[in-house]
């Protein structure tokens, strides 16, 4: 289980399986599912805020979706979540990615086995 503060997420993990589908148990209340539909992940949105959790969630099949981000990411990619003041700068990963580019080529280069 893990708390994002600064986000107000709650992530409870199951599995280490890929998400490719959610499916929306109430409020801010979101279960993941992996390709075969089994649950992987809970996510809780404004966690702090929650005052009233019900004794028991129905995982109803027919309103699950897929993840939009499922299938993008592969394992060559990694996804982060930008703060806010950073993202109302930079409004795609490839904007991300350029400035990161541009600072990775001016860091100074070291030779292999050498610290």
């Amino acid at each position: 289980m893990t708390y994002f503060e600064k986000e107000d997420i709650l992530h409870l993990k199951i599995s280490d399986d890929t998400e490719r589908g959610s499916i929306e148990l109430g409020p801010n209340i979101t279960a993941e599912l992996n390709e075969n539909g089994d649950l992987i992940g809970i996510e809780i949105l404004n966690a702090s805020v929650i005052d009233e959790m019900q004794d028991e969630y129905s995982l109803n099949y027919d309103k699950a979706k897929p993840n939009r981000f499922a299938g993008k990411l592969g394992q060559d990619r990694l996804m982060v979540c930008l703060d806010e003041d950073v993202a109302a700068v930079f409004k795609t990963a490839e904007s991300v990615n350029q400035v990161l580019r541009a600072i990775i080529t001016s860091l100074p280069t070291t030779e292999k086995g050498s610290n």
